[in-house]
């Protein structure tokens, strides 16, 4: 699986992974004006309409004994090679579908509200231990449907936390690529 999208890491391992390699994380926003590719689009990185040939998600149903596995854990991680669908305006490919992926960020919602995002590790607000969700982008091939891939596409894990649906991309300023 080399060519794959690495999973199952958390954001302290992806953080420390783009540090070794002398990039970074990025930002939420960047994440999100990337995905849009230069393009203006609101939902794909193709465009506004669904299309099941342009990303991996998991868009034709499942039987029942399908469901059955999945929800054991029995069945194989989906992922899709690297660059198996076209790129986005700016180049980059996967920005719907394949992997979510971590974002510098810590997850904050958009009404800039952070008594809703700062919660300690009991799951409570409090001022002396602040433990923030770091946000992810995107939907990922477990995804059920093209809703769950949308650009506009968020959620927010702890930075200890990994999934087998969860990989991270480096980023760098552009001043740096100089």
């Amino acid at each position: 699986r080399l060519n794959h999208p690495v999973v199952n890491v958390t954001w302290n391992d992806a953080n420390a992974y783009a540090k070794w390699a002398g990039k970074r994380l990025p930002t939420e926003e960047e994440w999100e004006y990337t995905a849009e590719g230069g393009k203006g689009f609101k939902w794909f990185t193709w465009g506004n309409i669904p299309d099941t040939g342009k990303a991996n998600y998991r868009y034709r149903g499942e039987t029942f004994f399908e469901g059955i596995k999945r929800l054991l854990g029995l069945r194989k991680i989906g992922t899709k090679e690297v660059c198996t669908y076209e790129p986005n305006g700016f180049g980059l490919y996967d920005m719907c579908g394949n992997v979510s992926e971590w974002c510098y960020s810590n997850l904050k919602p958009y009404t800039e509200n952070e008594e809703e995002s700062r919660i300690d590790s009991n799951g409570v607000n409090s001022e002396k231990s602040r433990i923030y969700k770091k946000a992810v982008r995107g939907g990922n091939w477990n995804s059920p449907n093209a809703v769950f891939i949308i650009i506009k596409k968020r959620d927010g894990f702890f930075p200890n936390y990994s999934d087998y649906r969860l990989g991270f991309r480096c980023a760098m300023s552009a001043d740096s690529c100089k």
